[in-house]
């Protein structure tokens, strides 16, 4: 009987337990499922958002390699353009220099060439006329003397 009373008991403390603890043990095990849902949905949610982030980068990353390329292509046939640009400059440049300086080699010929026949001149016009004064007698260097003097009192 003694046991009979301890079962009757128990059964009587768990009836307590379970009136007063049955609406606050529902509470919790709903707050606990909803809590559980919440995060499930939270966790999907951020899965889905990192998913769609991933396939965005990814879809970013095959635009930048596409863009480098392009870019990459831009900026030699730019270098191209330049090298281009300054051969031609450079070859104008060295056009222009050996036009200029085929212009001074001709200038200073003829130069040289007035400069010789100038030359030429005097020393044929000294030889001809120390030629003359030594084919000359006295009588024709008087003559040419006394002309020479008229005109220079005369003006000339």
């Amino acid at each position: 009987m003694h046991s009979l009373f301890k079962i009757i008991n128990f059964a009587v403390f768990v009836g307590i337990l379970y009136y007063f603890l049955r609406k606050p043990i529902r509470r919790f095990w709903r707050s606990r499922r909803s809590g559980i849902s919440d995060a499930i949905s939270a966790a999907e949610e951020a899965y889905n958002k990192a998913l769609s982030s991933k396939m965005l980068a990814e879809k970013r990353e095959k635009g930048i390699e596409g863009e480098i390329a392009k870019l990459r292509g831009q900026f030699l046939k730019e270098g191209r353009y330049k090298k281009d640009l300054l051969i031609g400059s450079a070859k104008t440049l060295g056009d222009k220099m050996v036009r200029d300086a085929k212009m001074v080699i001709e200038y200073e010929a003829k130069k040289v060439s007035v400069q010789l026949r100038e030359f030429a001149a005097e020393k044929a016009i000294r030889l001809a006329e120390e030629r003359l004064v030594k084919e000359m007698g006295l009588e024709a260097k008087a003559k040419l003397l006394a002309t020479a003097q008229r005109e220079i009192e005369s003006g000339i």
